[in-house]
């Protein structure tokens, strides 16, 4: 009985190591934003915050920042705007979505019909497709 007790202590204290896992030490800024945003691979940090977006590479410490006066930059949806191969979904201005290479620095723009508002959500991890919505201003007024 002392050895199977001592067997379920020794598998509950492991299952407690392994889930503690690896950890932030403090949390990580971009530009003095606490980071929104993360690749999955781990590569990138991000912030998107008030019209304009900061990526920092964590490998290289090379900081990426879009801003414009008279555009607003934005990411997708948090958790899932970034593919493990160096893209990232978003919108170089109010609904005009966008694909983000991250090492070129270039947005390009999603397909859609002239005067539609298109926004992206998401990327797959693998970068081979894009969700998010569009919709036409002439069809709600």
């Amino acid at each position: 009985m002392k050895k199977l007790l001592l067997i379920a202590a020794a598998s509950l204290m492991a299952v407690g190591a392994d889930a503690a896992g690896p950890y932030l030490k403090a949390p990580a800024y971009v530009d003095n934003f606490p980071a929104q945003y993360a690749s999955p691979d781990g590569k990138y940090i991000a912030v998107s915050q008030d019209g304009a977006v900061y990526i920092i590479n964590v490998e290289t410490n090379k900081e990426s920042q879009y801003y414009s006066e008279t555009s607003q930059y934005s990411l997708g949806q948090i958790g899932y705007a970034f593919s493990s191969n160096g893209l990232a979904v978003g919108s170089e201005a109010v609904g005009a979505g966008a694909v983000l290479d991250i090492e070129a620095g270039e947005w390009t723009a999603l397909p859609g019909d002239y005067g539609a508002q298109i926004n992206a959500f998401a990327i797959a991890e693998d970068g081979s497709f894009v969700v998010g919505n569009m919709t036409n201003p002439k069809d709600h007024g």
